[in-house]
């Protein structure tokens, strides 16, 4: 599909995440996951580099439409779609409330981050098995 400024948005399919993430096979997911994204050099949608553009640039001191961020947008929402796709049906609305790839996972990064400031560390697997059970109150 063409983006009318000229860019290529990149969607996905099923077939290239057959793998669903389940709490027995986080790291294979990933492993699944994360060259998918690089090979479209779509990486700095999930780590954010570069950040989203502005949504309303000023030229000249009047507001003007940006098509890039309109098509960040685009391109973040179909990578968005691919990982709620990529998870197992019992766990869909855990990310299913995300409203970006990023918040898919941004609550649980916070969570983890206390925890360990608390002195109680989570490994990735263990996060992971907390978030397919509904430990985080999704």
């Amino acid at each position: 599909m063409i983006h009318f400024s000229g860019k290529t948005l990149v969607s996905f399919n099923a077939s290239q995440f057959p793998l669903k993430l389940t709490p027995q096979n986080c790291p294979t997911w990933h492993a699944q996951l994360v060259p998918v994204f690089r090979g479209h050099n779509l990486m700095g949608y999930i780590d954010r580099t570069p950040p989203c553009p502005s949504p309303v640039p000023q030229k000249d001191e009047k507001d003007i439409s940006n098509s890039d961020y309109e098509f960040w947008i685009c391109q973040d929402q179909l990578i968005l779609a691919a990982i709620i796709a990529s998870t197992i049906f019992s766990a869909m609305h855990l990310v299913s409330f995300a409203s970006s790839s990023v918040d898919a996972l941004h609550d649980i990064k916070i969570m983890t981050e206390d925890l360990a400031f608390c002195g109680s560390p989570v490994s990735d697997i263990d996060l992971v098995i907390y978030v397919l059970h509904g430990v985080c109150g999704y």
